[in-house]
């Protein structure tokens, strides 16, 4: 069962659900570690568009993590903007055609908070490839692409790295791999990985390609 699918059946008939008073709780003190690490809500997203795993025993069913993963998520009313913008739920079956990488990089650029900048960023999605230009200060980049139906190339995120290694920026992306392949993207410096981690006891690690596979 993939990860997303089972956030949909936490609990089974003949499993008892906690008191909805103490998750609520559970809820409450999660949302409060998250904001003490500048995990804001966007403007135009509210506390109940989290809710949508069924009610906050989700929440304590699986804490930090699932919470994490919905922080990342869009909300699910016009105009469908994004909760947060220090995380992004990223999907790899994701090419559609021309501008799906365009929009992967926007959302990239999005949750480092103005450090990193594609600007002007094109595609061109063809049958078997892909041609990605965009640019970064005063040069103009191209990357290029094999095209598998619906699936991002994961080099992408390679070019990625060695791309962000190069610029003058004390961040660096992070990655929590879920087990249906999807994946929460994150941008923090050292200390901000380390705070974070620390305080939700989650996995996250530096994007890399180890930590894809």
């Amino acid at each position: 069962m993939s990860f997303l699918t089972r956030l949909k059946t936490y609990w089974p008939a003949d499993e008892p659900q906690p008191d909805h008073g103490e998750a609520e709780k559970a809820l409450a003190a999660q949302l409060k570690t998250f904001r003490m690490l500048d995990f804001n809500l966007n403007n135009g997203a509210a506390k109940s568009d989290l809710d949508r795993w069924g009610g906050p025993a989700a929440f304590a069913k699986d804490p930090y993590r699932l919470l994490y993963v919905t922080l990342g998520e869009i909300v699910e009313r016009p105009p469908f903007s994004p909760i947060c913008d220090r995380c992004w739920h990223f999907d790899p079956r994701a090419i559609r055609g021309n501008g799906s990488y365009r929009r992967i990089l926007h959302n990239l650029a999005r949750i480092t908070r103005g450090d990193i900048s594609f600007r002007r960023a094109m595609d061109l999605v063809k049958e078997d490839s892909v041609t990605v230009t965009f640019q970064m200060g005063e040069s103009i980049l191209g990357w290029a692409f094999r095209r598998d139906g619906v699936w991002v190339d994961m080099s992408l995120f390679a070019k990625l790295v060695g791309l962000v290694e190069k610029l003058d920026v004390k961040g660096r992306y992070t990655v929590l791999p879920l087990e249906d392949g999807t994946m929460v993207l994150g941008y923090e410096t050292p200390e901000g990985l380390e705070r974070l981690c620390r305080a939700t006891g989650l996995d996250i690690g530096w994007l890399s390609e180890a930590r894809l596979s």
